[in-house]
């Protein structure tokens, strides 16, 4: 065997050598990122990625659902913003019935409302687990001493210790949000779209500045 020949055969021995020592790495480290996820660490890439989505959007439509009667309904477009509140069967902030609307001079809290409480659940330490809704399983991410998506403010309380939030994920789409607080619980479906029509901006013209 001459002296070329044994060079290319050490070579591509060589180079066998570091594919597998290369892939060896990657298949340990790949085992390494799912155990962890398992064990519940560094389990928070749901809520990564809707919080990244909402922040750097500048469209988007959030309605918070509890029943027909009691949701909330979000939508913003650049610096426009729609929110109506469904009480108990109450509508607010557009009177439909007289035909009236409400105008809130310098409050822009809309348009950052669904961003702020994202904000606060993500700046939690997450931990992540599986629960029944409607007899369906869903994984979800959980904070405690958070409160931000409650509905019901008689719920609030003064103490965080006792309120914890959960977000409910179908693969990576957010259906539900529950909150509890001590032995209650508060549970809204939620629907989030990042393409609003700009007809929920335009106050219709037969409408009137209710305060007048």
């Amino acid at each position: 065997m001459n002296k070329n020949k044994k060079i290319s055969i050490i070579l591509f021995v060589a180079i066998i050598i570091i594919f597998i020592i290369i892939g060896s790495v990657i298949f340990i480290n790949k085992n390494n990122k799912n155990k962890n996820l398992y064990n519940g660490q560094n389990n928070n890439e749901n809520i990564s990625e809707t919080y990244k989505n909402i922040s750097e959007s500048k469209q988007i439509s959030f309605t918070k659902t509890i029943d027909e009667n009691n949701k909330i309904f979000i939508a913003i477009k650049d610096n426009y913003g729609y929110k109506e509140i469904v009480k108990n069967g109450d509508t607010y902030y557009l009177d439909d019935e007289n035909k009236m609307y409400y105008k809130y001079q310098s409050n822009t809290t809309i348009l950052t409302e669904i961003k702020e409480q994202f904000e606060d659940f993500y700046s939690k330490q997450i931990s992540k687990g599986k629960d029944k809704i409607e007899g369906k399983t869903y994984n979800y991410e959980e904070a405690t001493k958070c409160q931000s998506f409650l509905f019901n403010q008689d719920l609030a309380v003064d103490n965080l210790e006792n309120a914890t939030t959960r977000l409910y994920y179908s693969g990576d789409e957010l259906k539900y949000i529950k909150t509890i607080i001590n032995d209650k619980e508060e549970i809204m479906k939620i629907d989030i779209s990042y393409n609003v029509n700009d007809t929920y901006f335009d106050i219709p013209n037969d409408y009137v500045d209710g305060r007048e």
